[in-house]
């Protein structure tokens, strides 16, 4: 009987991981897609846990480490990503056994936390073997009437060049991050998060006030049978300009292509705003967990409340 072995990643791994993925999930999940969301969405490399049999790959999980801001201290976090188990090997406690093994080598690695958006079938393992702690299951906020409404704002699409670049940046260096808890984001994210995303998946425009460029939105169109949902995905801008007048260039853009935007709540002050702006809590649900590495009481107490974590779609890989 061949022999299970559980351990870290290894130069060669990347071609058997993205083809475990490919043959057993329905998703496109190339090589472009791999050197994407493990070597491209943080300044460190992601951590990689496998199974092995024989040569073969048959289990994944990942970490992708993550600088999180809580109040005027910056953590490492890590966002966990890709649990994932051959369907001939799904009897057993091989999850377990990979899920230990990748606590072990994050905590060794220097994080202080890991955190995630797992799927229904993944969340109860982690909540209830695991030891992760449920902040939130939440659901997407939803607006299905849309009007277009007058505005000086214009939108002017982003293209992937120095000049746009700079703006960007610009924009970054000068936006207001509010909420106690913020994943951090630098110019090579935004870039390489939307802009470079392996499958086109992003609608990318500078919003324009009175001449000025003033905010960066990353929109998407989703066809889910026969419904298309807008999504706001994520945005960065400068004081100028406020969220209400945000959603409006958003919904003037999304006026008679979709049958709804859907969006999350970014903060709990710009939740408030899309509940005035006639967005109700109708969406999907998603569920958001945390395990903690460190004997941190504070830590802890700041990330299991809902409230001070600012969050959009982008944050997670669903979208």
């Amino acid at each position: 009987m061949s022999v299970i072995k559980i351990r870290e990643y290894q130069i060669g791994d990347s071609k058997k991981i993205y083809s475990l993925f490919n043959e057993h999930t329905p998703y496109v999940r190339d090589r472009k897609f791999w050197v994407w969301i493990n070597r491209m969405l943080s300044d460190e490399k992601s951590l990689i846990v496998v199974a092995e049999v024989d040569g073969q790959i048959i289990g994944h999980y990942a970490i992708i480490p993550k600088t999180v801001s809580i109040k005027t201290k910056n953590y490492r976090g890590g966002f966990a990503i890709h649990a994932f188990i051959h369907p001939d090997y799904r009897n057993g406690f091989l999850i377990f056994q990979i899920t230990k093994k990748m606590y072990k080598v994050a905590k060794d690695y220097g994080l202080d936390f890991i955190y995630g958006f797992p799927n229904e079938n993944f969340r109860e393992i982690q909540v209830k073997a695991e030891k992760w702690k449920k902040v939130a299951l939440f659901k997407a906020l939803e607006k299905i009437s849309l009007s277009k409404i007058k505005t000086n704002l214009t939108l002017s699409q982003f293209s992937d060049n120095y000049t746009d670049i700079y703006t960007l940046s610009e924009i970054i260096d000068a936006s207001q991050l509010v909420g106690p808890v913020i994943i951090k984001k630098s110019l090579n994210y935004y870039l390489n998060r939307y802009i470079r995303h392996p499958q086109s998946l992003y609608e990318n425009y500078f919003i324009v006030k009175d001449k000025e460029t003033v905010a960066f939105v990353c929109l998407k169109k989703f066809n889910n049978g026969s419904e298309s949902i807008g999504h706001l995905i994520d945005y960065v801008s400068v004081d100028r300009i406020s969220f209400e007048e945000i959603l409006v260039v958003v919904e003037n853009y999304f006026y008679n292509k979709v049958d709804k935007i859907s969006v999350w709540k970014f903060n709990d002050s710009h939740q408030s705003i899309l509940l005035d702006n006639n967005f109700e809590m109708t969406g999907f649900e998603t569920f958001l967990g945390i395990k903690l590495l460190t004997e941190d009481k504070e830590l802890e107490k700041q990330l299991a409340d809902f409230k001070n974590w600012k969050l959009c779609m982008g944050d997670s890989d669903a979208f």
